[in-house]
C-alpha cells in the first residue's frame, strides 16, 4: 500500500501518494518500476476524507519526502497543507 524508494547515499525515503479520488486512481497510477509498488492510493471518494488519511499515516510519512500528484494541481496545494499539519 505504501511506495517507499530506498534512496541511494545521503538521499531519505520518498512516498508517492495519488491525490486523487479512488475512480481516478483505478484508471492509472504511477508504479515505482524498480519493486513494482503502486502509489498510495489514500482510498478517497471525496477529497475531505484526506484529512483522516493524513491523520492515520502522519508517523509513517514525518521522515520521508512525499511526493504527491493530481489530476489539476490544486488538490495537491491543498493536500500539502494538509500534510504539514
Amino acid at each position: 500500500h505504501m511506495l517507499s524508494l530506498s534512496g541511494q547515499g545521503d538521499h531519505p525515503e520518498i512516498a508517492l501518494i495519488d491525490v486523487r479520488n479512488t475512480f481516478e486512481h483505478n484508471i492509472g497510477h504511477f508504479v515505482d518500476p524498480t519493486t513494482g509498488e503502486k502509489a498510495i492510493d489514500p482510498e478517497m471518494t471525496t477529497f475531505s476524507s484526506f484529512d483522516k488519511f493524513c491523520q492515520d499515516h502522519a508517523e509513517q510519512l514525518k521522515d520521508k519526502k512525499v511526493l504527491m500528484y493530481c489530476t489539476g494541481g490544486i488538490r495537491c496545494e491543498k493536500a500539502s497543507v494538509m500534510l504539514k499539519r
